[in-house]
């Protein structure tokens, strides 16, 4: 459905130019979230303004485009595989923490499978919202399947860690 109102986006690979996104001119605003700092973050079509240069691993952002349209994004990036750690031991990898820190927190799932995020975690007191166009958000179960390009908020009153192996 063509709109200009907020699209949810969550790039599922490891390292990506914010940049290359605003070539061709559709994209007016990215918004991603610190929430170190609790305030929305902000990148605009050009290198030296906004408050991020690249996409980060397991966080969720949230397009504004210039003018109500369909688009269609790609952007270069190095695809990634993650696993929840438990079951047979694997043996090149070794287990990897994401914090997920007090507040509010927008998150994404990298690569390419869904899963609930309740396998990466032994914390199950958080909330997960589930966003959708025109930033429409609802709350799912805790257990819910998440799935990678889309942007989920999670609240929690205490910080944990989300624990995986990572595949490149």
């Amino acid at each position: 459905l063509p709109t200009a109102s907020l699209q949810p986006f969550a790039p599922p690979c490891e390292t990506a130019d914010r940049n290359a996104f605003f070539t061709g001119g559709s994209i007016k605003r990215i918004y991603g979230y610190d929430t170190q700092e609790s305030q929305p973050e902000v990148a605009v079509p050009r290198l030296d303004v906004g408050d991020f240069e690249n996409f980060a691993l397991f966080k969720g952002y949230f397009i504004e485009l210039t003018t109500p349209q369909s688009t269609a994004l790609s952007i270069p990036c190095t695809p990634v595989s993650i696993v929840p750690p438990g079951g047979v031991p694997v043996l090149d990898a070794h287990i990897e923490r994401t914090r997920i820190y007090r507040g509010w927190n927008l998150i994404s799932l990298p690569g390419t499978t869904p899963r609930p995020l309740t396998d990466f975690t032994g914390d199950t007191t958080f909330k997960l919202i589930e966003c959708s166009q025109g930033y429409s958000c609802v709350e799912i179960a805790r257990d819910s399947m998440i799935y990678p390009g889309q942007p989920y908020w999670v609240y929690t009153d205490q910080a944990f860690d989300i624990n995986y192996i990572i595949q490149r």
